[in-house]
């Protein structure tokens, strides 16, 4: 899209999933230090798992050995709970997003506004810095790499199709001024781009 595409703001209203949650949870785990910190427990719990069944294969260990014991079930407890755990994050948080329904965000030159039952919270653009897209999803994550800053906006949110009314840069008035229609996901692209780094 052309750079001189003005978009004031977008709106999503979606009702957030489980799946959305985790994606959330495992781009924010590849993308942020602390959260690669967390990957390094899989390969080491591998290993001790190893050498636990090597010790006791090789004769220099028993099952009764609390050495081989330790190497192997603490090993295969970490693969597991390492390759569970956002999943389980992630069903845990869904519970408590779930009970507030319909989510409604607007995403505009100040940041990001979203509101449900009960709940309001606004993140500006010097809380979140960094985005990253999928197929179905825009993932933005907080300034501090250590933080939980994290903002998920489903793409099913979006208004369908073309339809989004943007303003060339640089019109004095709007009403008199040639629109361009573009999609949704294009509309927030642009809006994100202008204020985050995409990684």
């Amino acid at each position: 899209m052309s750079e001189d595409i003005e978009v004031r703001a977008v709106e999503l209203v979606y009702r957030p999933t489980v799946d959305d949650t985790l994606t959330g949870f495992l781009i924010q785990r590849r993308k942020t230090p602390s959260g690669r910190g967390q990957l390094v427990g899989w390969p080491i719990a591998a290993v001790a798992a190893f050498v636990g069944a090597w010790m006791r294969l090789d004769g220099t260990g028993s099952w009764g050995d609390p050495v081989v014991l330790t190497l192997l079930v603490g090993g295969l407890f970490l693969m597991t709970m390492t390759l569970c755990l956002p999943r389980m994050m992630a069903r845990q948080m869904h519970k408590l997003i779930d009970q507030r329904g319909e989510y409604h965000a607007v995403v505009d030159e100040h940041g990001v506004q979203m509101t449900a039952e009960g709940f309001a919270q606004s993140a500006d653009w010097k809380l979140l810095t960094r985005y990253t897209e999928t197929d179905e999803r825009f993932v933005l994550l907080g300034a501090d790499k250590s933080t939980l800053g994290l903002v998920v906006l489903p793409k099913r949110g979006l208004p369908p199709g073309p339809g989004t009314s943007a303003i060339p840069e640089g019109s004095e008035e709007p009403e008199s001024a040639e629109s361009t229609e573009i999609t949704g996901a294009e509309s927030l692209r642009t809006v994100l781009d202008r204020h985050l780094q995409r990684i």
